[in-house]
């Protein structure tokens, strides 16, 4: 069984919900919950109704962390099925001020919801049904490699380069890290970053590689909008890369995009394309 309540803060889980909705209109996600962490996953690809696969191929997970947490209890490890807009429906008139308090247990065939406002104490109840429920631990994908590369970049420069990735980069960017400069380049032009525009850790010398997909472009700017810094993260040997937005203490959104999620390298450019078109990115983009 587990239970947890959340400070006045459901209006931000409600726009991290949204990411999920942008994904698809009949998304399926499922819960998970241990004595460690709360975790919300999509996975790519129209999974069987309510359930991941065992390894999931994961667009999106939402990752709470319990130790900030109003309330929090978990007897025992359960992944749960749902319909992501059912609980969004829900949270669909949330504000800043409600609580939010969720309760479940794996022989059960629902979620208990409840929104409480602070000032009027007005309570909205409401069962959310479970397409499935089993016991065990969700694994999120991780970067084989022990030198990670890590790129920051500030959340309002992402949301100019992304509304404008479709026009610029198409539908696939390829990110280079090369000394102390980023270069993202999609089709036939490219956007540098210089050292003062972005943070970049990178231990291993020469040109590193990251790729992901701006096919769900409206979802990579919702979840934008919670964080200042956006990171990057990739690994030296392969194209595969990781979006984290952080929003305060409550969590934050990652988007995974391995190698098939990425697209083919043709779609984002060659690193031997001469006739790349650079366009240096300037201080005047920071508002």
């Amino acid at each position: 069984m587990f239970q947890f309540s959340l400070d006045p803060c459901a209006s931000y889980l409600r726009h991290a919900l949204s990411c999920f909705m942008l994904l698809g209109p009949d998304h399926c996600v499922e819960l998970c919950v241990t004595a460690n962490d709360v975790t919300l996953v999509g996975a790519v690809g129209g999974p069987e109704e309510g359930r991941m696969p065992e390894t999931p191929n994961v667009v999106l997970a939402l990752q709470l962390t319990p130790s900030n947490f109003h309330t929090f209890s978990c007897t025992e490890n359960v992944r749960l099925g749902l319909h992501c807009r059912l609980l969004f429906r829900e949270l669909f008139h949330a504000k800043g001020v409600d609580f939010l308090s969720l309760s479940g247990d794996i022989s059960r065939d629902n979620i208990d919801f409840e929104l409480v406002n602070v000032g009027t104490m007005e309570m909205k109840v409401a069962e959310i049904p479970l397409l499935s429920r089993r016991s065990g631990q969700i694994t999120l994908p991780q970067l084989q490699n022990e030198r990670p590369v890590i790129i920051g970049i500030a959340a309002e420069l992402f949301r100019v380069l992304i509304l404008s990735s479709r026009d610029r980069f198409g539908s696939t960017v390829t990110v280079s890290v090369i000394g102390k400069q980023v270069v993202l380049r999609g089709q036939d032009k490219a956007v540098v970053l210089r050292e003062e525009d972005c943070i970049i850790w990178n231990p291993v010398a020469g040109r590193v590689f990251l790729k992901f997909s701006t096919e769900k472009a409206n979802a990579l700017l919702n979840a934008s909008i919670l964080s200042n810094v956006v990171w990057l993260f990739g690994q030296c040997n392969g194209p595969s890369c990781m979006l984290n937005f952080p929003f305060g203490k409550l969590g934050s959104l990652t988007f995974y995009f391995g190698e098939d999620n990425a697209g083919s390298e043709g779609n984002a450019g060659s690193e031997g394309n001469a006739g790349s078109e650079y366009d240096p990115i300037h201080d005047d983009l920071f508002w």
